[in-house]
Order: structure tokens, then C-alpha cells, then sequence
């Protein structure tokens, strides 16, 4: 071994900022792997925001005759409001370099408060899902989940 390959060893255990010590870590750009988490919540975030719009509607075109109505409302657009912000922390988690230090503890704060919102999110949810949002859905032949209809009372 040569003078050339010793250094080829040394310059493989650089991390993309030219960190030494990473081993193995070379070809992991931390920036790209955090973008993508911060999408793939978004996009979690999305089908929950869909779920919960879902329910708000049969909440509402169910009628104010369930015991739990107002606190459905209540729940569901808590919910709402939660996932809208949850939302906008990733946007801004997202559009920030992990790799510059100085905004590290901005992005490590940000990541923080949002994973506690999801945590709120989660507990909400789970009231909505407890007090039955999706009960008195009929489900037709083709697998569609309709409200049923208004009574007019």
C-alpha cells in the first residue's frame, strides 16, 4: 500500500462536510435525509387532515342530536388547527441545512415543538376516534362511506 491509498482510507471517512471520524458514513447526506422525513410527515399530515375533514363533515351532517357533538366539533377542529401548524414547523424544518451549525439548535427547537404538537395531535385523535366520529356511517356497495341524510331536525 501506497502513499495514494492511505490518503483514499482517510478521505473515505469524511462525511460530506469533510468531518473526519464518520466511517461508513460518506455517501449519507444528513441535509437530503432530513428533507425527506420532514416531507414524508407532511405528508402523514396530509392524509390525517383529509381523515379529520372527513369526520368534521359527518360530524356536522350528522346533526347536533349525538351527546357528543360539541365536543366533537371542538376536538376535530383542535385537531385541524394542530395539524395546519404541525405543517408549517416542517415546512420551515425542511427549508433549513442541518449541516450549518449555527442553525442547529434553531432546527433541534423547531423539531422538538413539532414532534409535541404530533403528540398532541396523536391524544386528540384518539378522543375523536373514542367519542365516535365515524359512527353512524353507513357503508355502501361500493366500499364509499356516506353520511346519512339529513333529517332536517
Amino acid at each position: 500500500m501506497g502513499v495514494s491509498s492511505d490518503y483514499d482510507l482517510a478521505n473515505a471517512r469524511e462525511d460530506t462536510d469533510g468531518n473526519p471520524g464518520s466511517r461508513g458514513m460518506a455517501s449519507l447526506n444528513f441535509n437530503r435525509y432530513a428533507t425527506i422525513k420532514s416531507m414524508a410527515e407532511g405528508m402523514l399530515d396530509i392524509a390525517l387532515l383529509m381523515s379529520n375533514a372527513s369526520q368534521l363533515v359527518t360530524v356536522v351532517t350528522h346533526g347536533s342530536g349525538s351527546a357528543y357533538y360539541t365536543p366533537l366539533i371542538v376536538l376535530i377542529s383542535l385537531s385541524l388547527v394542530l395539524q395546519m401548524t404541525i405543517f408549517i414547523f416542517l415546512v420551515f424544518i425542511a427549508k433549513l441545512n442541518v449541516n450549518e451549525v449555527d442553525k442547529q439548535k434553531r432546527l433541534n427547537l423547531l423539531n422538538n415543538v413539532a414532534t409535541l404538537m404530533v403528540g398532541a395531535a396523536l391524544v386528540v385523535n384518539v378522543f375523536i376516534t373514542a367519542l365516535g366520529a365515524h359512527k353512524n356511517v353507513k357503508q355502501t356497495a361500493t366500499g364509499i362511506t356516506t353520511p346519512p341524510p339529513y333529517s332536517g331536525k
